[in-house]
């Protein structure tokens, strides 16, 4: 018995202190968006998650209002599945991860493309450079249909 209360002490301390239920990378959470908080955080099965690779206009600064109305309009109540990649662990650990709509369209590249958010190319490693280069306003630029 004692043994084995060890072990489970042992195991339980090595875990990180920091562990949430969403914060393996890799893990895919699927259902549907139930709260857009702004151009890039949504809540998906009661999990706050930031959209991977992109800066959206923080709601209380010009813009922030439309990013969040272009997100909410794209996907509120819609269902997406959204792959976590790591945590952020200056914003009460939470997880951000590349999330695709229904149809298997990224939302970091929609927000992107319709210029409610820039590449952030510290996380993103150039994954979204061609979603953040054309304005929507030269969307006719583009060779073909939009990427989302």
């Amino acid at each position: 018995m004692r043994p084995a209360i060890l072990f489970l002490f042992s195991v339980w301390w090595s875990l990180p202190a920091q562990a949430t239920p969403a914060s393996v990378p890799g893990q895919v959470i699927v259902g549907a968006v139930e709260k857009v908080s702004d151009g890039d955080g949504i809540v998906v099965q009661g999990i706050k998650i930031r959209l991977y690779g992109v800066d959206a206009f923080e709601s209380r600064r010009p813009g922030g209002a439309d990013a969040k109305a272009f997100l909410k309009g794209l996907i509120q109540g819609k269902k997406v599945a959204c792959t976590i990649q790591g945590v952020d662990v200056k914003d009460d650990n939470r997880p951000y991860a590349i999330c695709l709509d229904e149809h298997g369209k990224d939302l970091s590249c929609a927000v992107a493309w319709r210029g409610y958010a820039i590449e952030w190319k510290k996380f993103s490693q150039g994954r979204y450079s061609v979603c953040d280069r054309i304005s929507p306003l030269q969307t006719s630029a583009l060779p073909g249909p939009a990427p989302f």
